[in-house]
């Protein structure tokens, strides 16, 4: 149901005008800004990333997108919600940040409009570059977490991330009139209460014989050995190409302290930054004892 209604969010909003591009395949590069991680989306069509009729049919171009939601930085999360989420990655690319787990930045579209803008030299994805990185290189933010009822199931949540369509680019500092901003996916499967606590997981290529539980589902139960939480199913993020489902490896994170942790805010989201491609600082994977830049507090 939440892919049919993003569907008919991007129709509403006519995001199948695209560029040049074709649905060919490709391998795609990685590169790296301010020690963040970007990869490049291939060009594909909006046929194959938003099931449009073939006569509606628009190329979409290749783009590069941050591979993973933009973290928070050390001491931020007094002031800001940085849920854990497994940053998923089902490119053929062999990496060893690849599939894990991040402490996402969750602020409102303004700063995150101004941070890929001023910061990183970018912008914010539009809903169809959002859907299309999705679709090619399986790119989920997922959120993981322990569910009361039925006792021992693990929820496999999708966390919202910020899109913007229109005329953005005229202020690069704050929302233009013209700019519209929405979340992806538009509503959240279930509600995460004041004190979640997110699972912190590494995902792997799933063993054929696990189940397969599609993005926003729920693993039946899951092998626990102290903090170690193994779900007994696989999770699915259908998309074209590569290896599509993944088993995840979790901890319980360590309790904070009441009162350090800012809390859930649903109008805010995570949100990662498009770059064109001479933006990108270098080609190649990051340098690992790099810092990532830090997010507002």
């Amino acid at each position: 149901m939440r892919r049919l209604a993003a569907l008919g969010l991007f129709a509403a909003l006519g995001l199948l005008a695209g560029g040049s591009g074709a649905d060919t395949p490709c391998t795609p590069r990685v590169g790296e800004k301010l020690g963040l991680r970007f990869v490049e989306v291939c060009a594909s069509s909006s046929a194959a990333v938003l099931g449009v009729a073939p006569e509606d049919d628009r190329p979409l171009p290749a783009f590069w997108i941050a591979a993973a939601p933009i973290p928070c930085s050390a001491g931020a999360h007094e002031t800001l919600d940085c849920p854990t989420v497994t940053a998923l990655e089902a490119s053929p690319v062999p990496s060893r940040f690849k599939n894990q787990p991040v402490q996402a930045a969750v602020i409102d579209a303004q700063t995150a409009h101004r941070l890929c803008t001023l910061r990183f030299g970018g912008r914010l994805p539009t809903a169809a570059e959002r859907e299309q990185a999705r679709h090619v290189l399986g790119l989920v933010s997922l959120a993981v977490s322990e569910l009361p009822e039925p006792r021992g199931s693990i929820a496999l949540d999708e966390l919202p991330e910020w899109t913007a369509d229109g005329d953005c680019a005229s202020s690069p500092s704050t929302l233009a009139a013209g700019c519209r901003v929405s979340q992806l996916p538009p509503i959240l499967s279930r509600h995460r209460p004041e004190n979640d606590r997110l699972l912190s997981c590494e995902a792997t290529t799933a063993d054929p014989s696990l189940e397969r539980v599609p993005v926003g589902g729920a693993c039946p139960g899951a092998a626990r050995d102290g903090e170690r939480i193994r779900p007994s199913c696989a999770v699915r993020v259908p998309h074209p190409g590569f290896d599509t489902t993944f088993a995840l490896l979790c901890r319980r994170p360590p309790a904070a302290p009441r009162g350090t942790v800012a809390g859930p805010a649903p109008a805010d989201a995570a949100f990662r930054c498009v770059l064109p491609e001479h933006a990108i600082a270098r080609l190649g994977e990051p340098i690992e004892d790099r810092a990532p830049p830090r997010a507002p507090r």
